[in-house]
């Protein structure tokens, strides 16, 4: 221990000082800042709805990130109002089904490289048609159909709100 105080006893008595630099940050928040939204994790960027209304809307509600999505489809389930956000990543043509009614699919993703396929029903198809790839939906009590095939699953809504 002597070897080590006698390494270090030129700045054992050092007086570090405070920079003197500005203390005003004259940083102003311009639109192109993005701010961290809370419930999604997402930089997200001319947000349409503020972060306390969205608060609001998620205040009673069980809210579930997309990657929980599928953990929740192993054991638990998703009865009840739940929500969750996502990014829209790709948007599908529009089809017809079998009854005769326009839909579509997107995928959606919380930019992490994985996406859930999420179809478009109904006035949610109309409401949302003109919608880019970029953009940020809050999706709530969405029906969930897992994928025949492997453990995967989709999103379905019929109607928005």
């Amino acid at each position: 221990m002597s070897i080590f105080k006698n390494a270090v006893q030129d700045c054992l008595d050092y007086e570090p000082q405070t920079s003197k630099k500005d203390k005003k940050h004259n940083h102003s928040k311009t639109t192109n800042d993005a701010e961290v939204e809370r419930f999604s994790g997402l930089r997200i960027r001319n947000q349409l709805v503020s972060p306390a209304e969205l608060s609001n809307c998620f205040a009673d509600i069980r809210f579930v990130r997309l990657p929980s999505i599928k953990n929740l489809l192993v054991g638990d389930t998703l009865s009840g109002c739940w929500a969750t956000v996502g990014v829209v990543a790709e948007k599908g043509a529009p089809k017809t089904s079998s009854t005769g009614k326009p839909f579509c699919i997107w995928k959606i993703g919380c930019l992490d490289e994985n996406t859930i396929s999420v179809f478009l029903f109904g006035n949610t198809y109309q409401m949302n048609l003109k919608e880019e790839v970029g953009t940020i939906f809050a999706l709530f009590n969405c029906g969930v159909r897992k994928d025949n095939v492997g453990a995967g699953f989709s999103l379905s809504i019929y109607s928005a709100a």
